[in-house]
């Protein structure tokens, strides 16, 4: 039976699965796109890394903001940078100018940080701790089934036209979406009933991040160092393995048909979610073997097929751990500081993300593809090992997580 939540959890999975349809059309062949400057693993993770560079400046501010406002206006803040991120895209195909790359991925870096982090917010202050994972894995299942269903049309478009016409369907999605949120997205109520606790927004963010950190116990660390790890290794998956494949002969259909895959695991994400509630430690420490099983599989062998297991693996296991993560963070952190933690957490998949594409493009440039796959699973035992040896950290649950109050008009 289909899950019940508070419409204003609907309503922003289908307002994201609107203006993922848009992304269809053009994420599948972006890592193509920045490989086409130079031919280069390394050059092309230096473009792609200017979105991880803005999202990491964005974030203090963006966590600051969404324990101090409206996460319904931070949402839709992040939003109105979409249709501008179109425009860079096709700017940079039209005239094949890295710059415009940039320039997009800076504002792609700007907008998701604050959509993110907003959604992630509005979904902890209205969801009960006990259903948070169940709830993100509906998140993904409504979004995601629309955004794959666009990818399967993608598959007969984007063969037909350049990218920078592609990038221009980012556009009008991106309006509608901003449309159904502004007008439809029910408001929670003000800081005064979420916030036991104020902190002046100053210069001081950055140190605020740290000094959350600082706050958090040994269980919510060890989720922190696995969303590094699950950042570094979905980077992986939808960035340097199409690459790789391209490289090593594949079509762009075939390419294509990766990034399908990567995202077919996010279509059960309602079954997922109540699965990861249950057990989520045992799921994530499940979903880190199975990780570095599928990369020592790779390093012996780099045929498309062994490319396509592995990327739905990853994606399977991405949704899978990515649920319980969420749930153990909501379970572990109160709720005056959910915006904070969200920002941290984001910051430190981001840096994952960040480090992948620019540490393994120059494995990939310099380097054996059996070296560079065995060195992230190698990564990946060493956090399995951590986890298992902590895991009891994981039942230290503040008494104040008990006492959660979800905030809705």
């Amino acid at each position: 039976m289909a899950a019940v939540f508070h419409k204003g959890v609907s309503l922003i999975a289908w307002a994201t699965g609107i203006r993922w349809i848009g992304w269809a059309f053009v994420e599948p062949i972006i890592p193509l796109f920045f490989y086409s400057f130079t031919e280069s693993y390394a050059y092309a993770g230096v473009l792609h890394s200017a979105y991880y560079i803005v999202f990491l400046l964005s974030l203090p501010i963006v966590g600051e903001l969404a324990d101090r406002m409206q996460a319904k206006t931070v949402i839709l803040i992040g939003l109105l940078a979409y249709p501008f991120i179109g425009l860079s895209y096709f700017l940079a195909g039209f005239f094949g100018i890295a710059l415009f790359v940039v320039i997009a991925r800076a504002l792609n870096g700007f907008g998701y940080a604050f959509d993110n982090v907003g959604r992630a917010t509005y979904y902890m202050r209205a969801v009960k701790e006990g259903r948070m994972s169940e709830a993100f894995g509906h998140f993904d299942a409504v979004s995601t089934t629309v955004y794959v269903s666009a990818l399967f049309l993608a598959l007969l478009v984007i063969p037909l036209f350049g990218f920078e016409w592609l990038a221009l369907f980012i556009i009008p999605f991106s309006i509608v979406a901003i449309i159904l949120l502004f007008f439809w997205l029910p408001k929670q109520k003000t800081k005064t009933s979420i916030h036991p606790y104020h902190y002046a927004f100053t210069k001081t963010a950055f140190t605020e991040m740290i000094n959350e950190v600082r706050g958090w116990g040994l269980g919510l660390r060890l989720v922190g160092l696995f969303v590094f790890f699950q950042g570094f290794t979905k980077s992986v998956a939808r960035f340097i393995l199409p690459i790789f494949a391209f490289a090593t002969g594949s079509s762009l259909l075939q390419v294509i048909f990766m990034a399908v895959l990567f995202e077919v695991p996010k279509l059960f994400g309602d079954l997922l979610g109540r699965a990861a509630d249950k057990r989520r430690v045992a799921a994530l420490m499940f979903g880190i073997t199975l990780s570095c099983f599928f990369f020592v599989v790779l390093a012996f062998s780099q045929e498309y097929v062994f490319l396509l297991v592995t990327i739905l693996g990853i994606g399977f296991v991405s949704e899978l751990v990515g649920l319980s993560e969420k749930g153990l963070k909501a379970r572990l952190t109160r709720p005056s500081h959910f915006g904070k933690m969200n920002s941290v957490m984001n910051a430190l998949m981001t840096i994952g993300g960040f480090t992948s594409p620019l540490a393994l493009g120059f494995m990939l440039d310099f380097s054996t593809a059996t070296i560079t796959f065995l060195t992230i699973a190698l990564f990946g035992l060493i956090l399995l090992v951590l986890i298992g040896k902590y895991q009891n950290e994981f039942e230290k649950v503040p008494a104040h997580a008990y006492q959660q109050k979800r905030h809705l008009s």
